[in-house]
């Protein structure tokens, strides 16, 4: 078998095993989603999901890691809020499978990834501020997190509507505000 060959193999094992967790996020509550129900759906072997995933947290987080990134970079002043509406227009877009992940027992899991990603870009503007934050660095990520996930929680969800280049500019000053007024330098 060439590596070639060996390549699509594992990306159609891979997609074999997205598809069926995602019907399965579709079809009961996260919190019941088990690996054996995973790899029974997929068709394949529990070994081979433990090839690729070490659980089905890590699995959520790895199909989401792109889309989270994107987000997570809202904190940043240099932003690029064409990428945020894209994300948002792909949650949109999915947002049967989308409303289910950000409503349910997944959205912590969700939530904490997105947190350690905002943390990691958050870092540099905190060592840089002239004053300290008496907020811890963990503490101001999870709370630009929440409130990323809960715009899009609600927009999903239909509490209000608006445009996607409007929400995802509003993401964008939102948790860059609040990573400037935490960390940001304060003239006295």
């Amino acid at each position: 078998m060439t590596e070639g060959e060996l390549d699509r193999r594992v990306q159609r094992t891979k997609d074999a095993l997205l598809k069926a967790f995602h019907e399965l996020v579709l079809a009961c509550p996260y919190d019941e989603i088990s690996v054996p129900a995973i790899v029974e759906r997929a068709g394949v072997g529990r070994s081979t999901f433990y090839e690729h995933y070490r659980s089905k947290d890590d699995m959520l987080e790895q199909s989401m890691g792109r889309l989270l990134s994107i987000l997570a970079d809202c904190v940043l002043p240099d932003c690029d809020v064409d990428q945020v509406r894209f994300v948002v227009e792909h949650f949109w877009t999915n947002r049967t499978l989308a409303r289910s992940l950000c409503n349910g027992p997944a959205s912590r899991r969700i939530v904490h990834s997105l947190a350690e990603l905002v943390a990691e870009r958050m870092a540099p503007i905190a060592e840089a501020a002239a004053t300290g934050s008496p907020v811890p660095l963990r503490l101001a990520a999870a709370q630009v997190a929440e409130g990323l996930v809960g715009l899009l929680r609600a927009w999903l969800n239909g509490s209000e509507t608006c445009a996607s280049e409007v929400l995802a500019d509003a993401m964008h000053k939102s948790a860059s505000s609040a990573t400037q007024g935490l960390f940001g330098h304060r003239e006295r």
